[in-house]
């Protein structure tokens, strides 16, 4: 026994030789046996063996001591690798997940369990070990001026099978605000039913803080040039005028209607339309 053990890789030892030892203490029981452990071939290459079997015992006087085990080894070396790859790839899924700050989740419509991954929590800023576990758990979380938007579309998900698709913000448990894009497929049973959602949602704070700065900055430009006596207007990238300000209207007794698009036309003198409209046309191109 002693040889057997020094067959296998240090780091296994210990747990394969508790293993022997439970069961051949184990005279109540059915005295079972499983490990699973590597051993070091004389070349140094490692294999990972999968033993079960069970010890057998004999009455000698008022004692029950163990005589015998008998069991079988097996080679699974291809299936601890095949774990050990699955690992990995779920481990750099998750770390993808995690830097792009983005979570996952399964939603069981018909229990209404649900069960996300740890890049969900900490988007949730669950603490550690803490999660959701159901729709309504998560809908304490959401902003309660999103909360009803979220409850409808979760709503046409579970009878009719939409697909979930918003935008929404969450309360975190520390009181910080989050945007998150939250997206789902709504999955069917065999009997066309509703059944579970499989989805994602992604941390979009940065782009909505940056949207609302950019609508701040436009609003503000607009308001000053409101104020300002020159005529001010903006195109889209074709030349297309889409605002004009205040003065501008006041200047050519124009209504908004009239100046749509390339409305502006009708306000220049015919002897200047042709060479105008050519000049802002080559400043385009």
């Amino acid at each position: 026994y002693e040889l057997f053990l020094e067959a296998l890789h240090p780091d296994d030892r210990q747990a394969t030789d508790d293993a022997v030892r439970r069961s051949l203490d184990d005279q109540a029981g059915d005295g079972a046996y499983r490990a699973e452990y590597r051993v070091v071939l004389p070349g140094g290459a490692i294999r990972w063996i999968g033993a079960q079997g069970r010890s057998f015992f004999e009455r000698t006087g008022d004692q029950t001591v163990p005589v015998r085990m008998l069991g079988t080894v097996l080679d699974i070396s291809e299936r601890k690798h095949s774990e050990a790859v699955i690992r990995e790839q779920a481990e750099r899924q998750q770390a993808a997940l995690m830097a792009s700050s983005t979570g996952t989740f399964v939603w069981s419509i018909r229990n209404n369990e649900l069960s996300g991954d740890r890049s969900l929590d900490r988007l949730l800023g669950l603490p550690e070990g803490t999660t959701v576990a159901s729709l309504d758990q998560f809908l304490e979380l959401v902003h309660p001026g999103d909360r009803e938007g979220v409850m409808t579309r979760c709503i046409a998900c579970a009878k009719e099978a939409a697909d979930f698709d918003m935008e929404f913000r969450i309360v975190q448990p520390g009181g910080a605000q989050r945007w998150l894009l939250g997206q789902g497929e709504t999955h069917r049973d065999e009997d066309g039913l509703p059944s579970y959602m499989t989805g994602a949602c992604v941390d979009i704070t940065v782009r909505k803080e940056a949207e609302a700065a950019l609508r701040l900055s436009e609003e503000n430009f607009r308001s000053l040039a409101d104020t300002i006596p020159q005529p001010v207007w903006l195109t889209d990238a074709t030349g297309y005028v889409v605002w004009y300000n205040h003065r501008w209207y006041e200047l050519t007794g124009a209504t908004i209607d009239e100046m749509q698009g390339w409305g502006w036309l009708d306000v220049l003198h015919p002897d200047h339309a042709a060479r105008v409209t050519a000049h802002i046309r080559h400043c385009f191109q």
